[in-house]
């Protein structure tokens, strides 16, 4: 197992470096990628890279894992555990949890024992080599500076889903720079690789997946694929956003009139305060530049109240304390008709509180439109980003005037209707 690890790694390595199209490649690229959990401040300091390997070779001895289903889910973090357990059972058809299991990279962390660290340690040593090779020349290393513990992490999931003769192992959290080289892996042993991406769009961090069966979380990605050629499957089907069944039955019914309209925060401030990686979008900056510009639209539309639906990291930042982050956004809003959502409830269960919900880019947006409930995305545009697609509950908006006239044409025949 450790040479079909070691074959894959190297392989991708050379044909990246030669721009050989693979899909070792293509792994080899996700594995190098920007991650999610190395902080802004860190991503480009090699020391990062050192840090990595001293925490391997630190790595405890584990516990035998618990015995496996012949199906299982795999994720980043076991605290999802009941979510993934409501999708897949609804995806499958299945009765109950009793025909799959759940196994998450933060379980494989470590050794099974004393000697395989010495094993793989002792093999992997040209690994670290080539890791430091590359980041001599690449500037952005968060992804780099994980690799060798995301190569064990592979390593072990082989190891347990193999000992328990698993048949098909289904994904999620797919922007996982580990995703797709463990999905090679896999597929070299004859593990069918189920790939759930969540319903945001592809092309981001999501733009390398490869998997037997591909599972599209919102009719949007269905027209991202004949433009992301990192995207490697077998077959297809369509599914649904990730809490769907667990948010379903709120929303059953048409969606119900109302003159209140939702801006939905990703907390861009908050992100760039705590140091979190800046994705190259402007977050902040579009943010407020979206709170201006309502604050203009709105003044002139007073019939029409405008709902906040602050980031948990906002209200973390405040410690829960809505007067001031009610004090934050009237820097932007002025006398605008606006209040904070009730935050006693998650936000994807009050989609009906808001006939139309606006943000810069939100995973609720996604969600919100695969219920039929009004949405737009506001003024996000990258390479490609947005494509070209028709849906009465999904907008993409991208001037003031196109905001305004949107609004005009929403909320204006509902006041006769109201």
């Amino acid at each position: 197992m450790l040479f079909q690890l070691l074959s894959i790694y190297f392989r991708g390595y050379l044909n990246y470096v030669i721009n050989f199209t693979s899909h070792e490649a293509l792994a080899f690229k996700k594995l190098i990628a920007t991650s999610f959990e190395i902080r802004q401040k860190d991503r480009y300091k090699i020391k990062t890279l050192f840090s990595n390997v001293l925490t391997v070779i630190k790595a405890p001895v584990l516990k035998n894992a618990a015995k496996l289903k012949p199906v299982v889910i795999y994720d980043v973090d076991p605290g999802s555990t009941e979510l993934r357990f409501r999708y897949v059972r609804e995806l499958k058809g299945y009765d109950s949890e009793k025909e799959f299991s759940f196994l998450s990279a933060k379980q494989l962390k470590g050794f099974f024992s004393i000697r395989q660290k010495l094993i793989f340690v002792s093999a992997t040593m040209p690994v670290i080599l080539s890791v430091l090779l590359i980041a001599l020349f690449k500037t952005d290393r968060s992804g780099l500076s994980q690799a060798y513990s995301n190569l064990l992490v592979s390593f072990n999931a082989l190891k347990v889903l193999r000992q328990n003769a698993v048949k098909e192992c289904v994904f999620f959290s797919a922007y996982d720079t580990n995703s797709a080289f463990l999905a090679v892996l896999l597929q070299r042993y004859k593990i069918k690789v189920t790939v759930v991406p969540s319903e945001v769009p592809l092309y981001k961090w999501n733009s390398i997946l490869i998997a037997d069966d591909l599972v599209l979380c919102s009719p949007y990605q269905n027209v991202e694929l004949s433009y992301l050629p990192g995207v490697v499957y077998k077959t297809k089907h369509s599914g649904f956003p990730e809490t769907a069944p667990a948010i379903r039955q709120l929303y059953t019914e048409r969606q119900p009139f109302s003159l209140k309209m939702g801006f939905i925060s990703t907390g861009g401030w908050v992100r760039e305060k705590l140091g979190h990686i800046e994705q190259g979008t402007g977050l902040r900056f579009n943010e407020e530049r979206i709170l201006n510009d309502l604050s203009d639209i709105l003044n002139t539309r007073p019939h029409i109240e405008l709902i906040l639906y602050p980031h948990p990291r906002e209200l973390n930042y405040y410690e829960g304390d809505i007067g001031r982050l009610k004090q934050y956004y009237q820097t932007f809003l002025g006398n605008t008709n606006f209040n904070i959502s009730d935050t006693s409830l998650p936000s994807n269960q009050r989609f009906d509180e808001v006939y139309l919900a606006l943000a810069y880019m939100s995973t609720l947006i996604f969600e919100r439109a695969y219920f039929k409930r009004r949405s737009a995305i506001v003024y996000f545009k990258e390479n490609l980003f947005p494509l070209p697609y028709e849906d009465e509950y999904l907008r993409f908006v991208s001037t003031k005037m196109e905001l305004a006239s949107l609004v005009d044409a929403i909320y204006g025949p509902l006041c006769q209707q109201l």
